[in-house]
């Protein structure tokens, strides 16, 4: 079996990590060895290139993107859930809106436009008493948002009386990455920017005490340590496998809701890509909005 250089793993850093992910495959399985002659490039190259005519244009996405990402998200649900569809388009406010479809209420809990990607969980800061009868479920609540055009604006505009507390996670890159995170208590609405440059994890208040929400900063925190270069895989692979038996990041069956899928979403540059592990079915599938033009 064939393996990359050290001159082909300098090549490789920076790269999209799906196409990383697809080279290190190659490699792996190929009866012709090859090597990584060119990965990411400056833009002082890009210019010399198309001066020289071998490229035709400056917004190559050899180019890195500072507006790229890798949000994973784990769904936790009880048993007696319905299975969600697959990721697929849906029209809101004139715009293609990209989402597993939940079974029983048909909202969604993670959804992608060409301007932003909201991640819902449920609960705010703590664990709070349920009380049904909802006025509406939180998974519609989070497709409405996209009927507005800022997630703040959304934040302070929408009627949440009578909505079970959540959490809402929004990366913004209309313009530039902008990271926000709105929390509905059930009876007051908090907003706020944090820094989209960083490493961030959230748990839902409902299902980890604090104890537990904080260990599992932690094992993000030493995952992240121990991986220089983290790929959409390795994240997957993390919640998924990571954690331990006090704080597991995958919750198995022998709990009354347990890990029933796996959504992971790439931004790089104009291209963005929804892979969706159903882990009941033990089925994946990858949808993209790479068709889609992103505001520059």
């Amino acid at each position: 079996m064939f393996k990359f250089g050290s001159r082909s793993l300098k090549n490789l850093e920076g790269v999209h990590p799906e196409l990383v992910e697809i080279c290190n495959m190659a490699i792996k399985r190929t009866s012709t060895d090859f090597g990584i002659s060119e990965g990411v490039r400056s833009l002082e190259r890009q210019k010399k290139l198309k001066a020289e005519g071998r490229s035709l244009t400056l917004n190559s996405m050899h180019i890195p993107q500072k507006d790229g990402f890798i949000l994973t998200s784990n769904r936790d649900e009880a048993k007696s859930r319905k299975f969600a569809s697959f990721p697929a388009y849906k029209e809101i406010n004139e715009q293609k809106v990209l989402f597993p479809q939940d079974g029983d209420a048909f909202g969604s809990w993670i959804a992608s436009s060409n301007k932003r990607l909201v991640n819902l969980l449920n609960g705010a800061w703590e664990k709070y008493k349920h009380q049904p009868p909802y006025r509406k479920s939180r998974g519609i609540v989070l497709l409405e948002s996209f009927e507005y055009d800022e997630l703040k604006e959304f934040a302070y505009d929408y009627n949440f009386d009578n909505i079970a507390p959540f959490t809402l996670v929004g990366l913004d890159y209309k313009s530039h990455l902008k990271m926000e995170v709105l929390r509905w208590d059930g009876k007051s609405i908090s907003y706020k920017e944090i820094n989209p440059n960083e490493a961030h994890i959230f748990s839902s208040a409902p299902l980890y005490p604090e104890h537990i929400r904080l260990e599992r900063e932690k094992l993000f925190a030493k995952f992240l340590h121990d991986n220089e270069q983290i790929t959409a895989s390795e994240m997957v692979n993390f919640h998924q496998f990571g954690g331990n038996d006090n704080a597991p990041i995958k919750l198995s069956e022998d709990h009354f809701v347990h890990t029933i899928s796996i959504t992971s979403v790439v931004k790089n540059g104009r291209e963005l890509s929804m892979k969706y592990h159903d882990l009941i079915q033990n089925e994946v599938k990858m949808e993209s909005l790479q068709n889609l033009k992103f505001e520059r």
